[in-house]
């Protein structure tokens, strides 16, 4: 009977990927990433070299390292027994720590990866829908969602891991596909584009979205003009209408989900400047007279009465002079989402 040595070798499933920053070290990436030191960066990607690292790599930063102990073997019987390490990361948010609970599923065995376009190592399989900037990637399980991935990876905003993976079915989420690897980070942070006004614009933006906006916000399923007016300053929701003319008017009828629309302008608005001098909101209520200095919006269902009123008081007949177009004093022709006159000059 011949003793000997069996070697022990270590196998790496790993659940996440990354792509450091320029100027990180081993020693900053395991940190950034809550690895608790060096060596576990190092167990999670055999063959690193520290404490500089190749930026134009992924590594591994969250996984399963198994080692399979060396034993005593003899040339009638053999056996190893294995060890297996979970190391996971620690993100800390505003208000608490979550850590992504271990899995029972592991990812494929064998991991290849592609270098595309952009220079950057991205695992396979890769999910459908990936965007070609990506630069940061993660493991998906069986059983997760696009709201935990998203949580559990930054955190990110749904929407953007949602923009970044368009082949898991949109904010459903209904064609996540478990055992491939989706984006979390791409290069630059976001795919803005670059307006004409120099304000970098989300993608994929409202229909009818005025070309001075400088301020943005992303359109949930089950979203209202009303509530995205509310919730972002809050604003006028005919000012919302009228910065995404797509939307339908003030019904809202046309609002699209998973779209970023405008909630602010350069400048706050877009005035007309008539020859008195006076900023004139837009669009203005036909026959306004011209030496009109204030202005209230027209909503559905206003009178001319109501309008007066509240607006003051002026007179009805007052504003029906300054309004000529209203039609009145039956007010039958006062037009809704438009400016009237309820002030003149002197």
């Amino acid at each position: 009977m011949v003793a000997g040595r069996v070697l022990s070798r270590r196998a790496v499933t790993c659940l996440i990927f990354a792509v450091p920053d320029s100027s990180a070290t081993c020693e900053s990436f395991a940190d950034d990433w809550g690895l608790s030191s060096v060596d576990e960066l190092k167990r999670l990607n055999p063959g690193i070299t520290c404490p500089d690292l190749d930026t134009s790599k992924t590594y591994c930063v969250a996984g399963t390292v198994t080692d399979d102990q060396p034993t005593t073997t003899s040339t009638q019987s053999s056996s190893a027994s294995q060890t297996s390490t979970t190391i996971r990361t620690t993100i800390t948010t505003q208000s608490s720590t979550a850590t992504r609970p271990p899995t029972t599923t592991s990812a494929p065995p064998t991991t290849t990866t592609t270098r595309p376009g952009n220079g950057i190592t991205t695992p396979t399989p890769a999910h459908p829908g990936m965007v070609s900037n990506c630069n940061k990637f993660a493991y998906v399980n069986p059983g997760d969602t696009c709201d935990n991935l998203a949580f559990f990876n930054g955190p990110i905003a749904t929407e953007d891991l949602i923009l970044w993976n368009t082949g898991v079915g949109g904010r459903e989420c209904r064609s996540l596909q478990a055992n491939t690897y989706v984006c979390i980070g791409v290069i630059g942070g976001s795919t803005p584009t670059q307006t004409g006004n120099g304000i970098a614009t989300p993608v994929p933006t409202h229909p009818g979205m005025v070309s001075n906006c400088n301020k943005f916000t992303y359109v949930n399923p089950g979203d209202t003009c009303d509530n995205l007016a509310f919730f972002n300053g809050p604003i006028a929701t005919e000012d919302f209408v009228l910065w995404n003319t797509g939307v339908g008017g003030r019904e809202c009828r046309g609002l699209q989900a998973h779209t970023y629309v405008c909630v602010g302008v350069i400048g706050g608005g877009t005035p007309t400047q008539p020859g008195n001098g006076i900023a004139t909101p837009y669009p203005p209520h036909p026959g306004m007279v011209s030496n009109c200095n204030k202005f209230t919006r027209v909503n559905p269902g206003d009178t001319c009465d109501n309008i007066a009123f509240f607006n003051g008081p002026i007179s009805t007949e007052n504003f029906v002079l300054w309004n000529a177009g209203v039609g009145g004093r039956e007010c039958w022709n006062l037009q809704a989402n438009t400016y009237a006159c309820v002030g003149v000059i002197g």
